[in-house]
């Protein structure tokens, strides 16, 4: 249905026509500032720094996201001064197995030394590390998915 009288007869006295206040209502991209990223070194820059929008652009890498995540490592030093703790818990078994797979470690360093043997159980291992397991009696063990 066709309006009988005009908008504007109706929005006499109301200064905007209902079209907001800022910045050039009724003006296509005038309302909210420009098209695209209009005023990016200017009246929007702010808002970028305050609210921490700086995107990166360009090419990115089809990336394994499971790569990109940092590697988690752990010390025989640290097993070492957590052995009575881990066997009170049921971390370490009466075996003496030491499943680091499901405590979401990744690779096990070399740094310090065992007191007694283990069976540990992770993904990899430093060459350090598996020496100085084997040379106490200790396992190394790896498991099939990760080889």
């Amino acid at each position: 249905m066709i309006r009988r009288r005009k908008k504007v007869r109706k929005m006499r006295g109301s200064r905007v026509h209902g079209y907001g206040r800022i910045s050039g209502g009724h003006r296509k991209s005038g309302q909210r500032g420009g098209k695209g990223g209009a005023g990016m070194r200017g009246q929007h820059w702010i808002l970028t720094i305050k609210q921490g929008r700086i995107r990166q652009r360009g090419f990115k890498r089809n990336a394994n996201p499971i790569k990109l995540r940092p590697i988690r490592t752990i010390n025989l030093e640290y097993i070492n001064s957590h052995l009575e703790a881990w066997k009170q818990q049921g971390i370490i078994d009466s075996e003496g197995k030491l499943d680091l797979v499901a405590m979401g470690y990744d690779k096990v360093l070399g740094t310090g030394a065992l007191s007694e043997p283990l069976t540990i159980i992770a993904p990899s291992f430093s060459e350090k590390a598996r020496e100085r397991i084997e040379s106490i009696g200790g396992a190394v063990v790896v498991p099939k998915d990760e080889e």
